[in-house]
């Protein structure tokens, strides 16, 4: 599982530095990616909190 490091604010974005497996990282980039082709931009914003563009963004 991802440990945490800590994190920061950075002109009021919270930036987290994490540890995680390459594995981990390939699961969260797949169910992403699912998200993008599987959802309407409506319904992925309800479900992710992000718009699309800022999805796809950290997606690909």
């Amino acid at each position: 599982m991802a440990e945490y490091i800590s994190e920061k604010l950075v002109a009021s974005v919270r930036l987290l530095t994490l540890e995680i497996s390459d594995a981990e990282l390939a699961v969260y980039v797949a169910s992403l990616n699912y998200l993008l082709e599987q959802c309407d931009d409506e319904t992925l914003e309800q479900i992710s909190g992000g718009l699309r563009d800022e999805i796809e963004a950290n997606a690909r």
